[in-house]
């Protein structure tokens, strides 16, 4: 275990899977209903599109307001959650061999996810977010490692920022 919580492999993909998944797959379809768009597609995404991803997440993504998302990035918004999901999938591999002083852990499966699957994934959601809120009404999720309004984690025993009205959210 101590060969993992050395590596930085575990943060690396903590901070990708967050950074890249800035609007959550429901920000997401609303993004894409805003600009009358589909995001699932059964078209591949090109090499092309993702060294233009790259760039574009290296450079002016970098100012983009994720707050109020610009129906104008939905390509790199889409493209990100792709990555982020892929993250969020992929395997660690730890050898474990006592012999190895530095030891070694590597990151698997890392085969982008294909577009088709926004719809499966919107879907999931959707239902996700029923059951936790039939199971509970009054109930928060908090994400620990996100910062609230003052940039501090939330975490801890410190009470989460009260949940948007949002006229769209599922009920029971």
């Amino acid at each position: 275990m101590e060969r993992l919580t050395t590596s930085s492999v575990l943060s690396v993909l903590s901070n990708l899977q967050r950074s890249l998944d800035a609007l959550d797959i429901e920000g997401l379809a609303k993004l894409a209903l805003q600009g009358n768009q589909q995001l699932s597609s059964r078209k591949e995404v090109t090499l092309d599109q993702w060294s233009a991803f790259v760039n574009e997440y290296e450079g002016p993504a970098r100012y983009y307001d994720h707050a109020h998302p610009d129906v104008a990035h939905l390509q790199f918004y889409r493209l990100a959650y792709l990555l982020s999901a892929t993250f969020k999938d992929c395997s660690i591999m730890i050898n474990l061999d006592d012999a190895l002083v530095e030891g070694r852990v590597a990151i698997i499966d890392l085969d982008p996810k294909p577009p088709k699957k926004f719809a499966k994934w919107e879907a999931l959601d959707r239902r996700i977010v029923l059951e936790y809120e039939c199971e509970d009404p009054h109930r928060r999720c908090v994400d620990s490692l996100a910062p609230d309004a003052a940039g501090q984690r939330l975490g801890g025993n410190r009470e989460p920022p009260a949940p948007a009205n949002n006229s769209d959210s599922l009920r029971c």
